[in-house]
């Protein structure tokens, strides 16, 4: 069985850039084997049994979209046309946050969420973006990134840096020793400051 999707799986244009530890791990638990089986000897006939993902086909998707199919309002959008669209429902829809053009039949909350918030992250950040990132939006999240109240200072306060790797969106998948290369040491870098702050407050 293990070989069979090895064989169909490795020949999928995603993962043949995948590093081959990467790809091990995917099939050891990416995968599950139905309950339901299609003959009732095909316990013993691997060509027989039948596989899906280890996850569920609704988080698969819900990891991407989620359905607004009635087309509820998003919240603080008091201007949207309420023939179009019903009341904002804080109880079945407490994500939905705009903008109203995106919010039906399908929408995702979380990277809005994450560009707002960028300002006002604590934690150092680097991100490794790929070749084809725009970098106007690159140039624009690392300024906008720690910046805000209780940030962690930005760039300015050497707390936040970005990287640019060859690879897709998939990257630390495709590239693990570079992508360990480049955020060991950054990583090494942030506990060491995290040692001086404690040891700051322990003066105190």
């Amino acid at each position: 069985m293990e070989v069979q999707i090895r064989s169909n799986q490795g020949r999928k244009k995603p993962y043949k850039a995948w590093d081959k530890r990467v790809f091990d791990r995917w099939i050891e638990h990416g995968y599950r084997e139905l309950s339901v089986l299609t003959k009732k000897d095909s316990r013993d006939n691997d060509s027989d049994r039948s596989l899906a993902l280890a996850t569920s086909k609704y988080q698969e998707v819900l990891q991407y979209l989620r359905p607004n199919f009635s087309n509820y309002k998003p919240a603080e959008q008091c201007d949207v046309d309420e023939t179009s669209h019903l009341p904002h429902d804080p109880l079945l829809y407490p994500d939905n946050i705009g903008p109203p053009h995106a919010t039906s039949p399908f929408y995702r909350n979380e990277p809005i969420l994450a560009w707002k918030l960028l300002r006002h992250i604590r934690p150092a950040v680097l991100p490794l973006h790929g070749p084809v990132a725009p970098p106007q939006v690159r140039a624009e999240m690392l300024n906008r990134t720690g910046v805000g109240i209780e940030g962690n200072g930005g760039v300015e306060n050497s707390r936040v840096r970005q990287e640019v790797l060859k690879g897709s969106h998939q990257l630390p998948l495709e590239r693990v020793g570079d992508t360990a290369s480049v955020l060991g040491p950054w990583i090494g870098q942030s506990a060491q400051s995290w040692k001086e702050d404690e040891d700051r407050l322990a003066e105190r």
